[in-house]
């Protein structure tokens, strides 16, 4: 066992993904989903350490937001009456997106 408490500190750039379908932009992904378009967060993260024992390591991470989403393909039409309506032409299979936060840590083994 170690007797000193030790802190880790990473300093990372954390890869904000999101998954795209049916021509939908990242950007349009991204702010229909309340979240920055860019690629990356980089962020500081540190947190202190129990004593631990031969082998382990504790380890600081980056927290953040998963969503699972579909994108729909509409289309207009113009009925013979009325406004302009949309149609669903194509649903997409489930796609993901990974929001990390840049300030949010977890710590452990």
């Amino acid at each position: 066992m170690h007797d000193a408490e030790d802190t880790q500190v990473l300093a990372e750039s954390i890869t904000r993904t999101v998954q795209l379908s049916l021509g939908a932009t990242r950007s349009f992904v991204s702010a229909s989903l309340g979240f920055s378009s860019a690629e990356g967060v980089t962020t500081t993260v540190s947190c202190s350490s129990p004593a631990l024992k031969a082998g382990q390591v504790w380890k600081a991470r980056a927290r953040g937001s998963s969503y699972t989403y579909k994108v729909k393909k509409l289309q207009a039409y113009k009925p013979r009456v009325g406004p302009t309506k949309w149609r669903t032409v194509s649903t997409s299979a489930a796609l993901k997106a990974y929001n990390p936060y840049a300030s949010d840590i977890s710590c452990g083994l």
